[in-house]
């Protein structure tokens, strides 16, 4: 089955490169395939780039956490780690308030 973007425009694979002018925010390359040969050309690659990741917290929690968040009060962070198969695994969810 061919993978398909989840937001038209996108490509399906994509390759991550620095961004000098942010470095949290790095410039996504789209790649020719998500074959083997071309993910191994990239050293950050990543399948489907327009993924939206969801982080579940315990449900007594999940309401204030949302209204930190909402209102700027805090701020959720996480570590990513890429595979080079185009995966990512998420590692260390971190909640900081302000």
């Amino acid at each position: 089955m061919p993978m398909v973007p989840p937001f038209p425009g996108l490509p399906p694979c994509a390759c991550l490169e620095d961004n000098p002018a942010d470095p949290l925010r790095p410039i996504a390359r789209p790649l020719r395939s998500c074959a083997p040969e071309d993910l191994r050309q990239c050293p950050r690659p990543l399948r489907e780039p327009g993924r939206v990741f969801q982080l579940y917290v315990p449900e007594e929690r999940a309401a204030a956490l949302e209204a930190m968040i909402r209102d700027r009060s805090a701020t959720v962070t996480t570590g990513v780690r890429f595979t080079g198969t185009g995966a990512v695994l998420l590692d260390g969810v971190e909640v900081v308030a302000r």
